[in-house]
């Protein structure tokens, strides 16, 4: 995928401003001598594009044709005293791979504005959440704030009876998240305790991801406007039990995540981190310290 990676960077960054329907006849003709299969060719595509935009190289639009892509301003992003990465609109040998690398001495690179981690990630999702969704003004504290204001939200929200529902929660406590498609696994539940919880109504053709608050077989239910919302409460709702969202092992430099990643901390990881496995990615002291910083909570390790 790395190439792809590369070519999709490069073609993007060289005209400005490509559609997705360009970028895909582009790939096709490119790999046709190749004999790539076309289905194959496609999910690199996607899955090279969804890197691209994670980590802030490329910027996606919606037009009247569909998506598109632009580059992003260039700029070099402060990783430690030695290495920096690159993204946006800019081509140096020296920085390289698919989340581009090298070194914080690059001839010619200090022409690029440099910015450090932290201003490149930004302001905890969260918080913008809260004060979206009419939580807080101002937002302190931590993501168990976020957490508690959708479980305020869910105790006013759509009545559910759970009795009749396919609905799972998220209220065992461990290190392994598991899956709430039957059969559960994990830290997923049946319905059967009181109080509000991360939940999935299952349905025939997907599940919808909800705030549930529970009392016996009565409930009611907040659906977050997205994925990522839900992640987010998910990450204070494990908070508020006392339990970490990781492990870090400073032995390996190794760290694990007990829930998944809302995509502000995916970017993080993608742009300083090696990923290990499905939850696992090598990591910096620094990067565990921002992590931290990210989700209001003290030191988790």
């Amino acid at each position: 995928m790395a190439t792809i990676v590369q070519h999709l960077r490069t073609a993007v960054t060289e005209a400005g401003f490509v559609t997705r329907g360009r970028i895909t006849s582009g790939l096709k003709e490119s790999y046709r001598p190749m004999r790539v299969d076309e289905t194959l060719l496609g999910q690199r595509r996607d899955e090279a594009l969804d890197l691209l935009t994670k980590t802030g190289d490329l910027i996606q639009l919606t037009t009247a044709t569909g998506r598109a892509f632009a580059p992003s301003q260039a700029r070099r992003v402060r990783l430690s005293d030695d290495r920096h990465a690159l993204l946006g609109a800019a081509e140096y040998s020296e920085f390289s791979g698919p989340v581009r690398q090298g070194p914080a001495s690059a001839t010619g690179a200090d022409a690029i504005p440099l910015v450090s981690l932290e201003a490149e990630i930004g302001l905890a999702d969260w918080r913008l959440f809260l004060v979206e969704l009419g939580g807080a003004d101002e937002p302190s504290g931590n993501a168990m704030d976020f957490s508690n204001f959708a479980a305020s939200l869910a105790r006013s929200g759509q009545p559910v009876r759970l009795d009749d529902s396919d609905i799972a929660v998220l209220s065992g406590r461990g290190d392994f998240f598991g899956g709430f498609d039957k059969p559960i696994s994990g830290r997923w539940q049946n319905p059967g305790i009181s109080g509000c919880f991360p939940a999935a109504i299952r349905k025939p053709y997907g599940s919808t991801l909800v705030i549930v608050s529970a009392d016996g077989s009565e409930g009611s239910f907040w659906q977050p406007p997205s994925r990522d919302v839900w992640r987010w409460a998910t990450i204070g709702f494990t908070l508020s039990l006392g339990d970490p969202i990781y492990r870090f092992d400073r032995n390996t430099g190794v760290v694990k995540f007990m829930v998944p990643l809302p995509r502000q901390l995916e970017r993080l990881m993608l742009l300083t981190s090696r990923q290990e496995g499905t939850w696992s990615w090598g990591a910096s002291d620094a990067t565990i310290d921002l992590l931290d910083k990210l989700t209001g909570r003290p030191d988790q390790r």
